[in-house]
């Protein structure tokens, strides 16, 4: 792979990064303020990697729930991702490792960047480092956010409220989005 192939698929993870940096930020923030030590919140991003069921795990560790409870929510969350398995390009990935990796680091945002025009006509190992340029996003914003937390005072708080709040943010701008435009029927 020739280095403007690479700076091509690192372009391509810019979309992804200003989502996952704002809450990469928030998560590392959250684990430190929850009481959690700051470098489990990059290696849950590194293990974990799986967004918005590690805000969930934070709550799961501090309140003790049994590892079937864990994993049966876990599930639910992330079962869309059994569908996205059907069309993800996995025969485009030679290696075990690679697809290993590949259905590992499957998220919203790799599948719909491999799913696009754009995305058809990456070979395996540009979806690859497309999944591990993204993954590195995660990981950095996360160990960013937790350093970040250590040096918050413990009295300030709310930090687990976040993920909500950008949810109801969004779907806030969704519909006066809709109604500007007229796209609501009753």
């Amino acid at each position: 792979m020739n280095i403007n192939r690479i700076f091509y698929i690192a372009k391509l993870t810019i979309p992804i990064a200003t989502a996952y940096v704002p809450l990469g930020l928030a998560l590392g923030v959250f684990m430190v303020s929850s009481g959690v030590q700051w470098f489990w919140a990059p290696v849950a991003a590194l293990v974990i990697f799986a967004g918005s069921i590690e805000f969930l795990v934070v709550s799961f560790i501090l309140a003790g729930l049994p590892l079937a409870t864990v994993a049966w929510t876990t599930l639910i969350v992330n079962f869309r991702h059994i569908f996205y398995g059907l069309s993800f390009p996995l025969k485009s990935l030679r290696t075990p490792l690679q697809k290993l990796y590949g259905i590992f680091a499957l998220t919203d945002e790799t599948y719909s960047i491999t799913c696009t025009s754009e995305g058809k006509k990456l070979t395996g190992a540009e979806i690859s480092l497309l999944q591990v340029i993204s993954h590195l996003w995660w990981v950095g914003a996360t160990l960013i956010g937790a350093l970040i937390g250590t040096l918050i005072p413990p009295e300030i708080t709310g930090f687990e409220f976040a993920l909500t709040a950008m949810f109801v943010t969004l779907a806030i701008d969704a519909v006066r989005h809709t109604v500007d435009n007229k796209l609501i029927t009753y």
